[in-house]
């Protein structure tokens, strides 16, 4: 069975729903987001390319560049995986440019630099408990 689908003009398939939402808000065509859509969040997977004994002497300038991202709102948590096969982060960033800030967040990261993680940046919009992470 073929399923139809009707895209709004402009819009294609392969833009995520998320930059048809932020296209849609730039172009003043849908109101004013929901309050359970005010804030943008999004969820770093970062995976370790390499053994650990090759990675533990760099986690200090990691950690340094995530409590500056923390300093800065940026960054609400972070923290390795158990067992160790990476870590995650918990981003607040802003509505418009989400992709430019998940690059910058990305490549300003040592260990990416390094070529140590592979980062899998998940764009968020939380609808149960928002307002417990608006308060962070």
């Amino acid at each position: 069975m073929r399923s139809i689908a009707r895209v709004r003009p402009g819009w294609s398939h392969g833009r995520s729903w998320v930059g048809r939402i932020a296209q849609a808000r730039a172009s003043n065509t849908l109101p004013p987001a929901p309050n359970y859509l005010s804030r943008m969040y999004a969820l770093a997977i970062l995976r370790y390319r390499f053994p650990l004994d090759v990675i533990t002497p760099h986690v200090e300038a990691h950690r340094a560049y995530l409590r500056e991202l923390h300093a800065a709102g940026e960054l609400l948590a972070s923290g390795p995986f158990d067992p160790r096969s990476g870590g995650a982060l918990l981003l607040r960033i802003p509505d418009d440019g989400v992709q430019a800030t998940l690059d910058r967040i990305r490549d300003g990261d040592p260990f990416n630099k390094l070529g140590f993680v592979n980062y899998e940046m998940l764009p968020w919009i939380p609808v149960i408990g928002n307002e417990a992470l608006d308060r962070l």
